[in-house]
């Protein structure tokens, strides 16, 4: 049931994603090509707004699936917030309503916080490059917004989501009567620091397509262009290690990425967030 929700979420994701886009997504080039921009801008709205309206329709109809198929498999279902994990009841209606739409919340709310960062790091990239559209076009207005709140903004976000939520979970039992209200702030700058340990998986990949783009061809794509691009500005600080064509910066910036999310980020977060536990 879990990974069913993980695909289900994905597939919300997918759908809200040719809704941004106006089209349907294709695996093909030619999404990008002048001909697919020149489509009736009827049929790109159309085709937008069939998957806007498929993807309310996946997130009214998953709660009833999942209250009526959860219990009798007595799943409970978690929503894992890494220094806490919230239980949900799966034969209660209600609880999968909350437990489905922040699920799907969280999802959505990483994948922006991806975009963000890209857009920030790639701020000055000219629209020639078909990814960085892509990027800007899923963020809309916030693509205007400074650089530094484009990396602020998902943490902020993720702390007042905290504060909002942290009354409705108490009301449920969910999580203890706090001593102090203040002490949900504490809790909600721990968790805001999750927003790091999911940055963190993204530069992962983006060092380690990098570093497999240098010594693999595979083909002249954007893609690739993109992430080598965005990979060699992060990793200028240790590019020193790039000597002839042997280039290890990636090599060294993965080591430290898991470095710096696995032995200080993420231990520093759940002490901070126990801290500031009834």
């Amino acid at each position: 049931m879990n990974l069913l929700d993980w695909i289900l979420n994905l597939a919300g994701l997918v759908l809200w994603i040719e809704w941004r886009s106006g089209r349907p997504l294709r695996r093909n080039p030619s999404v990008l090509s002048l001909a697919s921009a020149i489509r009736p801008a009827e049929a790109r709205r159309g085709g937008g707004f069939a998957a806007l309206g498929a993807l309310l329709v996946l997130l009214f109809l998953r709660p009833f699936f999942y209250w009526s198929i959860g219990a009798k498999l007595q799943w409970t279902a978690q929503t894992d917030l890494l220094a806490i994990s919230l239980p949900w009841r799966s034969d209660l209606l209600d609880r999968m309503f909350l437990y489905s739409t922040i699920s799907f919340g969280i999802a959505f709310g990483l994948y922006y916080s991806c975009l963000l960062l890209l857009s920030a790091i790639n701020r000055a990239m000219p629209d020639d490059n078909p990814v960085q559209r892509f990027i800007r076009v899923q963020l809309g207005w916030l693509e205007k917004i400074p650089w530094w709140l484009k990396v602020a903004l998902p943490m902020l976000v993720t702390g007042f989501a905290w504060i909002a939520l942290v009354p409705l979970v108490v009301h449920l039992e969910l999580l203890p009567p706090l001593q102090n209200y203040d002490y949900s702030w504490g809790q909600a700058a721990a968790l805001s620091l999750t927003i790091l340990l999911v940055w963190k998986w993204l530069l992962l990949a983006l060092f380690l397509f990098h570093l497999l783009n240098l010594y693999v061809y595979l083909g002249k794509y954007p893609l690739w262009d993109y992430i080598s691009i965005t990979a060699r500005k992060l990793l200028w600080p240790v590019s020193f290690f790039a000597v002839g064509r042997i280039d290890l910066s990636p090599v060294i910036g993965i080591g430290l990425v898991f470095f710096v999310a696995e032995l200080g980020v993420k231990p520093g977060m759940i002490r901070l967030f126990e801290r500031f536990m009834p």
